[in-house]
């Protein structure tokens, strides 16, 4: 069995990352959002200049498992924007992990909460994670409306 490891993510990485990225919101979000929104959120992986910037500024992890990556997740400061996993690896807690190894770095960089806009789709996983929802966010992808959570978690 191929084993599980965690690394910071490159440049290289990014056209594996948005592939998973379009999958995973075009297969995996459908259950909370409609398929004009999940087009239009999926879209967002063509924007590759921001992609980059988040790869070179944030704290970008990547999960892989036999060379290829199945799982990513970002943290921004005081903020986790990027979760995302496999549409073919979800349940089996790799978005856990992701999470934990962000969280601990937040708490080594002296954070005092997270926050995080998580999908409709994630905010069970985020309750569970001790993250409480604070209210309804609405924005706009190529004029399509797309609402999310906005969620906050202490690290006291």
């Amino acid at each position: 069995m191929d084993e599980l490891h965690f690394r910071i993510a490159n440049g290289n990485d990014l056209p594996e990352m948005l592939i998973l990225f379009r999958d995973t919101i075009l297969h995996v979000n459908l259950g909370h959002y409609t398929p004009d929104q999940v087009r239009a959120w999926s879209n967002a992986a063509n924007n590759l200049d921001r992609w980059a910037e988040k790869i070179a500024t944030q704290h970008v992890l990547v999960a892989e498992k036999a060379d290829q990556i199945i799982g990513f997740g970002s943290l921004r400061n005081d903020y986790i924007d990027l979760l995302y996993i496999h549409k073919d690896f979800q349940g089996e807690g790799i978005a856990s992990m992701i999470y934990s190894i962000l969280e601990n770095k937040a708490r080594q960089d002296g954070m005092q909460a997270l926050a995080t806009d998580a999908s409709f789709t994630a905010k069970r996983f985020f309750e569970k994670k001790g993250f409480i929802f604070v209210t309804t966010r609405s924005y706009k992808i190529d004029g399509v409306e797309i609402s999310n959570c906005r969620m906050v978690k202490s690290l006291h």
